[in-house]
């Protein structure tokens, strides 16, 4: 399929899948917008590109299932009434790229800005998918947006924090990767960052390619910088909902710093920093 036979099958599959007598489904622009008949900034805005880059690849069919599936499941899960009020519990951070709109067809998204790279977002756990924080949810609720970013890191602390490892040229890889929806959103757990900090013994680099991984590295020699470029990437252009391109050093101050890593075969990676090069 070209890409306007993509486009076209996906708006024909909504259509049959989504009740007409609540939605309304069209193209504008770069999106595609699902929009509730009945409620005026109820919906879900869908990147075309986006939607090119994972259905264009390997097995378009499968993926096309499984990317309808999502799409279907969330457009239920908005339907739900949320009430954040008693149930803090359910609340926790999401990590988007900073391409990400901040904006839910004219209602404001609670978020933060986090990296050059990556914004924040608040959601509200239904179990198999999730509802991006508005505005509206915020002033039903009477909390106020900086409670509820306390008790989404609250809540994010409490999840597992187990990992797999990989040892590659004496760089050791931990991949981070929970089925919980919230497997990126763990680099913003200071306590994690600061024990593994401690644990690493050598450059430390965090990447958040996609949704649904956290990969930190100790980065020992080129080999490890060359892999974890590498693997970022790989990661990046294979996930559902893509953050990150570019990987991250973990500084002495604490913080994230974007890095690009250059390397010609069998030459010293050199390491392009956000602020400078060295």
């Amino acid at each position: 399929m070209n890409e306007t036979q993509i486009i076209s099958n996906v708006l024909e599959q909504l259509k049959k899948r989504l009740d007409s007598n609540i939605w309304v489904i069209e193209k504008k622009e770069e999106q595609i917008q699902i929009k509730q008949k009945e409620k005026t900034h109820a919906g879900l805005s869908l990147s075309i590109p986006v939607i090119l880059s994972k259905i264009g690849r390997e097995k378009p069919l499968e993926t096309m299932e499984e990317f309808l599936s999502r799409v279907e499941m969330m457009a239920n899960a908005s339907l739900q009434e949320i009430s954040l009020k008693g149930n803090e519990d359910r609340i926790y951070p999401v990590i988007r790229s900073r391409s990400h709109p901040t904006d839910k067809q004219g209602t404001s998204l609670l978020h933060k800005y986090h990296t050059a790279e990556s914004t924040i977002f608040y959601a509200f756990d239904l179990g198999n998918t999730y509802r991006l924080i508005d505005q509206q949810m915020i002033d039903q609720s009477q909390l106020t947006e900086e409670k509820v970013e306390q008790m989404a890191i609250a809540n994010l602390k409490k999840l597992d924090t187990s990992y797999k490892e990989d040892i590659v040229g004496d760089n050791t890889f931990y991949f981070f990767s929970q089925t919980d929806g919230y497997a990126a959103s763990r680099v913003l757990n200071d306590e994690l960052l600061s024990f593994m900090r401690r644990k690493v013994q050598h450059d430390m680099g965090v990447a958040i390619p996609h949704q649904d991984v956290l990969i930190i590295a100790d980065l020992k020699n080129e080999i490890g910088f060359k892999v974890f470029s590498r693997l970022n990437m790989d990661f990046c252009m294979k996930g559902n909902i893509p953050i990150s391109p570019l990987p991250f050093l973990y500084t002495e101050k604490q913080e994230l710093e974007p890095i690009m890593i250059l390397s010609n075969p069998g030459a010293e990676p050199h390491i392009v920093r956000k602020d400078r090069e060295e």
